[in-house]
């Protein structure tokens, strides 16, 4: 497993792990009905850092 700064490539990996969390409503304080646009701005655009972790095949498998 690798980890690394987020890179703008990363994001449709990154949003297929978030969009099933944050839309159950039950870990995070957003909106359940957030867009992806929205959660863009909040876990990448707005955190001081954003990492993900890669697997052996250098898909997104964690952030």
């Amino acid at each position: 497993m690798q980890i690394r700064l987020f890179e703008p490539a990363d994001w449709p990996g990154v949003w297929r792990l978030l969009e099933p969390v944050f839309h159950a409503g039950e870990t995070f304080p957003h909106d359940p009905a957030i867009s992806e646009t929205e959660a863009r701005v909040i876990w990448v655009e707005q955190s001081q850092t954003a990492m993900v972790a890669l697997d052996a095949d250098g898909a997104v498998a964690g952030t």
